[in-house]
């Protein structure tokens, strides 16, 4: 099945370092309003030491709908909400 993941972390605006800090479920709205929750982004760790590599979070967004040309996507991170949108790479006319 096609997926899409979009990766992110919270980058402290002190140290410049990323963090794994708290995050909320993530909600994807398509062009017809029509809304999905994606559930809690994973934290994901990209080596061994979790020390010095606090990690990521991954949205995953399974057999992206086609008749969508923007995803926006809604996730409560450090108390605040983050929105965005993407181009959807699986839209099809």
């Amino acid at each position: 099945m096609p997926a899409i993941s979009i990766w992110w972390t919270w980058i402290d605006p002190t140290t410049g370092r990323p963090e794994l800090g708290p995050s909320g479920d993530a909600l994807l709205t398509l062009d017809d309003g029509r809304q999905i929750s994606l559930q809690y982004p994973d934290p994901v760790h990209t080596r061994d030491d979790e020390e010095r590599d606090p990690g990521y979070r991954v949205i995953w967004i399974h057999d992206p709908p086609a008749d969508s040309k923007r995803l926006r996507l809604h996730v409560p991170v450090e108390g605040e909400a983050v929105d965005f949108e993407i181009e959807n790479p699986g839209y099809r006319k």
